[in-house]
C-alpha cells in the first residue's frame, strides 16, 4: 500500500480515538444528575413560555371584547 494512505489511516484512527474519549458519556450517577438538571431547565423554560403565551392570549381576549 501507499505510505501516505497508511499514514492517513493512522492519523484518522488517532483523531477518532481522541474524539471518542472527549465525547464519552459520564458515569451513571453523574449522567443521571446531568439529565435531571437538563430536565429541570427544560421544565422551567416550558413554564415561562406557557406564562408568556397565557399573557398574550389574555391581551388578545381583552382586545376582542373591546372590539365587540
Amino acid at each position: 500500500m501507499d505510505r501516505n494512505f497508511l499514514l492517513g489511516i493512522f492519523i484518522g484512527a488517532a483523531v477518532g480515538a481522541a474524539v471518542t474519549l472527549l465525547y464519552t458519556p459520564s458515569p451513571g450517577p453523574d449522567m443521571r444528575v446531568q439529565i435531571a438538571d437538563k430536565s429541570r431547565q427544560a421544565a422551567d423554560a416550558l413554564v415561562k413560555a406557557a406564562v408568556a403565551i397565557k399573557g398574550r392570549v389574555g391581551e388578545y381576549e381583552d382586545q376582542l371584547r373591546q372590539a365587540m
